[in-house]
C-alpha cells in the first residue's frame, strides 16, 4: 500500500515556518483544511483564505478545498490572511502563502507493433473510419476494414487487465472488500492482492521506446501464460533508443519505475511502479490479437469486469463525473492508473463515501402496461411504479426514501434522465405492441 508523499520544490521560509512562500508538489488529489484560531466557534470569522485569488467560504472557521489534477499539472496559490482576533490576547495576525502543484506522474512506455506507422500498408486500411469513394473522389464512405479497437499509435489492441499476483514492487491496494465494505485490517493478507497493467499481443514482434524524464528505469522480463515473471536476466531499456525491436516469441513483462522524490522531512518516498505486458505469437496469422486470449484467466482478468474495476467505475461516476462505459474505455492505462491512485487515496483519507457495486436496478421486468388498468390518470401510474420500486429497494435497505436514497430515471440518448409522462406513454405503447405480436 502506498501513500502519496510531498515533493519540496522550494523551501520558502523553511520547515519551521511551515514552508511559507514555498512550493510543494503532490502526485495525486489532495485535501486542504484550515481551522481559524478562535476562543469560541460562534465567534465571527476574522481570517480570509484564498485559493488562486478566490475567497473560500468558512463554516465556523473551517475552510476546506480539494486540489485536483484537472490538467496535466495544476497550480494552486494558497493565501491565508490572518487578521488579529481581539478576543485572543497577543494575537497580532499575519499572512501565509504556499504554492501547491498537483502533477499526475504518467510514465509513457510505448509498445508498438514492429514496422507500424503511416507507411505500413495496413495503417490507413485498419485505422481510418472513412475512406475515399473509389467511384467519386469528392466523397468519403465508411471503411469496411476499420477496426476501432486498434490503437493508431501502436497498431495493437490494448487491454487493461488486473493481474492476480503479488510482487516485491508495491501497488496501491483496494481499500474495499468484495461487498463494498472498508477493510480496516493492517494485514496485507486481508486485501485482494494484485495490480493494474496494460497488455497487448502481436504476431511479428514489437518495438519498445520511452523518453519520459519521470522514469527512473524500465526493465523487461520474460513471463509465461500464468504471468509468472522470471526476474533473472532482466533487460534494462535505454532511454530515447529507437529501433529497439524484439521478435522472440513469448510473454514479456515490463516494470516501469518512476523517479523518487523527498518529502517535507527529507525522507525518500516509496517508489511507484507501472506494469505492461506484451505477447508475441509467431504462429498467429494476424498481428492484431488480444492478450487475455493467451493467458490463464485465473491469473488475469479484464479490469473493468473485476471487483476492483467496478469499485473504480463507481468512484469515477459518482465523484469524477464520468457517465458511460464508452468514455472509460477511451482512457489510457496511465490515466486509469492515476484515477486508481486517487480512488485509493480518497477512500483511505475518508474523502468519499463507500458506494455499493450495484448502484442501479433494472425495471425491465415491470409490466408497465398492466399498471394502466384501473388507473384514472398518469399520476396514479407513477405512484404505482414508485410503490413497486420502494418494495424492491427495501428488500435490500429498510426505510429508503425516494429522491434521497434512490431515484427513478430512464436511460435515453446515452444518459440517465428524469422519467416523464411521454416516456411512460411510450413504454406502455411498446409493451402493448409486443403482446399483440
Amino acid at each position: 500500500m502506498i501513500n502519496d508523499i510531498e515533493e519540496v520544490i522550494n523551501n520558502g521560509e523553511g520547515k519551521e515556518n511551515k514552508y511559507n512562500k514555498g512550493i510543494i508538489k503532490y502526485h495525486t488529489t489532495k485535501f486542504f483544511q484550515y481551522i481559524e484560531p478562535k476562543k469560541n466557534n460562534n465567534d465571527p470569522d476574522y481570517d480570509i483564505v484564498k485559493i488562486n485569488g478566490v475567497n473560500l467560504n468558512a463554516v465556523n472557521g473551517l475552510y476546506t478545498y480539494t486540489f485536483d489534477d484537472k490538467e496535466k499539472v495544476n497550480k494552486y496559490e494558497i493565501e491565508i490572511i490572518h487578521r488579529p482576533n481581539p478576543k485572543i490576547e497577543g494575537d497580532v495576525g499575519g499572512n501565509f502563502k504556499l504554492t501547491i502543484l498537483i502533477e499526475t506522474i504518467t510514465p509513457s512506455l510505448q509498445l508498438k507493433l514492429m514496422g507500424w506507422g503511416s507507411k505500413n500498408i495496413y495503417y490507413e486500411k485498419l485505422t481510418s473510419e472513412f475512406i475515399k469513394d473509389p467511384n467519386n473522389e469528392n466523397k468519403t464512405i465508411k471503411n469496411p476494414n476499420y477496426d476501432q479497437e486498434i490503437n493508431k499509435e501502436t497498431g495493437t489492441k490494448k487491454q487493461l487487465i488486473w493481474a492476480c499476483h503479488q510482487y516485491n514492487t508495491p501497488f496501491p491496494l483496494d481499500q474495499l472488500d468484495r461487498d463494498g465494505n472498508l477493510i480496516k485490517s493492517s494485514s496485507i493478507n486481508d486485501y485482494d492482492i494484485g495490480y493494474l497493467a496494460e497488455a497487448s499481443a502481436v504476431g511479428a514482434g514489437f518495438e519498445n521506446f520511452y523518453n519520459n524524464d519521470n522514469i527512473e528505469k524500465v526493465i523487461r522480463y520474460l513471463s509465461n501464460e500464468n504471468l509468472e515473471t522470471k526476474f533473472e536476466n532482466g533487460y534494462e531499456l535505454e532511454k530515447n533508443k529507437t529501433g529497439d525491436v524484439n521478435t522472440s516469441a513469448g510473454w514479456f513483462h515490463f516494470i516501469i519505475q518512476q523517479k523518487c522524490f523527498n518529502d517535507l522531512s527529507g525522507n525518500t518516498q516509496t517508489p511507484f511502479y507501472q506494469h505492461k505486458f506484451i505477447y508475441v505469437d509467431k504462429n498467429k496469422s494476424s498481428n492484431y490479437g488480444y492478450f487475455l486470449n493467451s493467458v490463464n484467466n485465473q491469473n488475469a482478468s479484464d479490469f473493468w469486469n473485476t471487483t476492483q474495476g467496478k469499485h473504480l467505475k463507481n468512484y469515477m461516476i459518482n465523484y469524477k463525473k464520468w457517465n458511460s462505459d464508452n468514455d472509460l474505455s477511451k482512457l489510457t492505462y496511465e490515466a486509469v492508473l492515476s484515477y486508481w491512485r486517487d480512488y485509493v487515496s480518497d477512500i483511505r483519507n475518508h474523502l468519499v463515501v463507500n458506494e455499493s457495486i450495484n448502484n442501479f436496478k433494472s425495471l425491465n421486468d415491470l409490466n408497465i402496461s398492466a399498471l394502466k388498468m384501473n388507473a384514472k390518470d398518469m399520476k396514479t401510474i407513477i405512484n404505482k411504479i414508485e410503490n413497486f420500486v420502494w418494495k424492491e429497494i427495501n428488500k435490500l435497505s429498510l426505510l429508503a426514501i425516494i429522491n434521497k436514497d434512490y431515484i427513478i430515471q430512464i436511460y435515453k440518448n446515452s444518459e440517465w434522465q428524469k422519467l416523464t409522462d411521454d416516456d411512460l406513454n411510450q413504454l406502455i405503447t411498446n409493451q402493448q405492441e409486443q403482446k399483440k405480436k
